[in-house]
């Protein structure tokens, strides 16, 4: 949550030891965030192709032996995952399957972030038509607003306005992005927050 992602994969890999020395699932529950987390730390920390594999190989495993806790959120990881080396294509196959999820099994927690990801992997398949793009992020906006989870409002918010500010509409963008980042009072050194800020004193 944090984009703490060192830090994250140090957490994640004394819970997998743990997870191992007592013989736990690695496909259920809390052991199966962990090891994902661990998986996906270690892609974006220069293990690109052993980290995104495993990530896949778990997500595949899930789905074998129907684990749903948490698929959603995993899914998105590795959709952004995916984007992040170019795979768009296997990355909206992924969030097409979340957002399926998220409707049939009433997993929306991460809901707002599947919106948001969607949103980046459609820039990234094309920048030239940035109206779905844009629908995305409203549509997260909303999820965010209605759930009371700040955090992801802010990130929707970031997101959206620099695609606004990108397409010159300044004014849009700053009605977006000063309430979400005025609504969190703590922790403003937080990677989300640092960024939302940047780019008010940019559009200001």
């Amino acid at each position: 949550m944090r984009h703490e992602i060192a830090r994250a994969h140090e957490l994640a890999a004394q819970s997998v030891a743990l997870i191992a020395e007592y013989g736990l699932s690695r496909l259920t529950g809390g052991a199966s965030v962990a090891v994902f987390l661990d998986c996906w730390a270690r892609a974006r920390l220069g293990e690109r192709e052993a980290g995104h594999e495993q990530m896949k190989e778990m997500l595949a495993g899930q789905k074998s032996n129907r684990v749903l806790l948490f698929r959603t959120c995993f899914l998105a990881f590795y959709a952004e995952d995916c984007g992040a080396a170019g795979r768009v294509t296997d990355g909206l196959g992924a969030l097409s399957e979340a957002l399926e999820l998220a409707r049939t099994s009433g997993e929306k927690f991460w809901l707002a972030e599947l919106h948001r990801v969607r949103s980046a992997l459609l820039l990234r398949q094309s920048a030239a038509n940035p109206d779905e793009a844009e629908r995305e992020l409203r549509a997260a906006l909303d999820v965010a607003r209605t759930q009371s989870a700040r955090m992801l409002e802010l990130r929707a918010a970031t997101a959206l306005a620099t695609l606004l500010s990108d397409a010159r509409r300044r004014a849009e963008a700053l009605e977006v992005l000063r309430p979400a980042y005025a609504a969190i009072t703590e922790g403003r050194d937080i990677a989300d927050l640092v960024a939302a800020r940047k780019l008010l004193e940019v559009l200001s």
